[in-house]
C-alpha cells in the first residue's frame, strides 16, 4: 500500500480571520469613535477644552481618511466572507463579526453626523458647533 504525499498546504487551512487583523480594525473603529466623538464636542475646538492644536489638526484631517478605510475595510471583509463560491460557511462567530462591525460604523457614522441633523433642524448652519444657550448643547 502506497503512503500518500500531500502538501501541507492542502492539509492546514489558512484561517479566515487573524486576530490581529480583528484587533487591529477594532482599534481602528475606536479611534475613529474618539474622532468623531472630538469632532462634535464645541469645547475641543475652543482653547477652553485645553486640546493641543496638533490634535485638532489630526482630528480635522484623519477622520475622513479614517472613515474611507474603516467602511471600505468593511465592505471588503463583508464581501470577503459571504462568497458563496468560496466553500465558507457563515457560523456564529463570523456572522457577529460581521454584524459588530457594521454597527459600530453605523453608530460612528451617526455620532458624526448628528450634529448636522440637529442644526439643520434648528434652522442653524450645517456645521456649527455653536452651544445652545437654552438646551445647553
Amino acid at each position: 500500500m502506497e503512503d500518500e504525499v500531500t502538501d501541507i498546504g492542502e492539509t492546514l487551512e489558512k484561517p479566515l480571520l487573524s486576530v490581529s487583523s480583528v484587533l487591529s480594525y477594532f482599534a481602528s473603529l475606536c479611534l475613529l469613535w474618539f474622532f468623531a466623538d472630538w469632532r462634535e464636542t464645541h469645547s475641543f475646538w475652543t482653547d477652553k477644552g485645553g486640546y493641543p492644536l496638533w490634535l485638532r489638526d489630526l482630528v480635522q484631517i484623519g477622520f475622513y481618511p479614517l472613515l474611507t478605510w474603516c467602511g471600505a475595510k468593511a465592505l471588503w471583509e463583508t464581501a470577503r466572507l459571504t462568497q458563496p463560491n468560496r466553500g465558507i460557511h457563515l457560523t456564529i462567530p463570523l456572522r457577529i463579526y460581521i454584524s459588530l462591525i457594521w454597527f459600530c460604523l453605523f453608530a460612528i457614522g451617526f455620532r458624526a453626523f448628528s450634529n448636522n441633523i440637529s442644526n439643520y433642524v434648528e434652522g442653524q448652519p450645517i456645521h456649527s458647533h455653536t452651544i445652545n444657550t437654552e438646551t445647553g448643547r
